[in-house]
């Protein structure tokens, strides 16, 4: 019994302490806003990341434009071959290109689905620093709220509530080993 007021005790001296919100407070929400395209961009370890996609990029690119060009060689064969054939054979060499263009198509866009997931894949662990920072100049900072601004939506916002030049130099802090000191300029 007396183990259970203590508990109780103990819960509201925490929510006692516990810091309110900022509309509990009677204050205005603390936020700032980011271009996470900007960062994306800047981004240590992006641009290597978009280098070797685009290499990819060019060998599937050259797969898909041999499987068209192959299709088209079909075509242009069929269509010079057609008059001599017998009706019979001109339905069945139809068939047989129709079933061929099926197949390229369902091929390419195999190949589209895993460059899309390839590039999901490069940028992913970079796509998770970002939020990593973003989320400890929230913490750190006391914002409520960090929005994002590189997708349409904010029509204006006070400069001074940008916070992506402060990402982008903990970003390459990171990466050069520096770690996420707390710090930086910008917000409120």
């Amino acid at each position: 019994m007396r183990s259970k007021s203590i508990l109780a005790t103990a819960l509201l001296v925490a929510a006692a302490a516990a810091p309110l919100s900022a509309q509990e407070q009677g204050t205005d929400p603390r936020i700032a806003y980011v271009n996470s395209q900007a960062v994306i961009q800047q981004a240590p370890g992006a641009d290597s990341a978009q280098k070797a996609f685009q290499q990819e990029v060019q060998q599937y690119r050259q797969q898909a434009k041999s499987l068209t060009a192959e299709l088209d060689s079909l075509r242009q064969q069929f269509q010079q071959q057609q008059g001599m054939l017998s009706e019979q054979a001109r339905q069945k060499r139809q068939q047989e290109l129709l079933q061929r263009q099926k197949q390229v198509q369902s091929r390419v866009s195999k190949i589209e689905q895993k460059l899309q997931q390839r590039q999901q894949q490069l940028m992913q662990p970079i796509l998770n620093r970002v939020q990593k920072v973003i989320e400890d100049i929230r913490a750190e900072r006391g914002y409520d709220m960090i929005f994002d601004v590189s997708g349409s939506g904010v029509v204006a916002a006070n400069p001074d509530l940008n916070i992506t030049e402060d990402v982008i130099a903990r970003l390459e802090q990171m990466a050069s080993g520096g770690g996420g000191a707390p710090g930086g300029t910008g917000g409120r």
